[in-house]
């Protein structure tokens, strides 16, 4: 099973064991035991992928790269994707075009690169973690949404 190490997203909570636990205080966090979490926060939707922002977190604060369970970039879980997420999703996907922005409540396995490097390359960094050009520390493999609206992108904490 999987360590859960730490996850920064802004405004959210995570449902581990049983526990509310506010997200940006995760960021000093050394572990968290769940093969599953509940995860409320914002969403971007961009042409690279969907995210989970962590803008308010503080300027050290890491996105969570959100990831679809067998496909070849997702870690391995022991779950599928729940048959009504695409649908839910799909009013805010944008495989080309501007970002839009999503308030939602999701469920899934988080993971996180262990002895994770990313250097700036060309057009943006690259690395050895998830999602694209291996740019992330943390990634959210996504089970189940349970609720999701539009909502502005949050001020970032400066």
């Amino acid at each position: 099973m999987p360590t859960i190490i730490r996850i920064v997203i802004m405004s959210a909570q995570i449902v581990a064991g049983g526990s509310n636990l506010s997200v940006c205080s995760l960021q000093h966090a050394e572990a968290f035991l769940s093969p599953r979490v509940a995860v409320t926060g914002v969403l971007a939707f961009t042409n690279h992928g969907i995210f989970l922002v962590s803008d308010p977190c503080g300027k050290d604060a890491e996105d969570v790269v959100i990831l679809f369970p067998k496909t070849d970039d997702a870690p391995k879980v022991d779950f599928d994707l729940d048959p009504p997420v695409e649908q839910m999703l799909r009013p805010f996907v944008r495989p080309i075009g501007r970002s839009t922005y999503a308030c939602a409540t999701l469920s899934g396995q988080l993971f996180q690169k262990t002895d994770f490097r990313v250097r700036s390359v060309g057009a943006g960094p690259e690395g050895n973690g998830f999602g694209p050009r291996g740019a992330f520390r943390l990634a959210l493999v996504i089970q189940s949404v349970t609720e999701i609206h539009v909502c502005n992108r949050p001020e970032a904490v400066k």
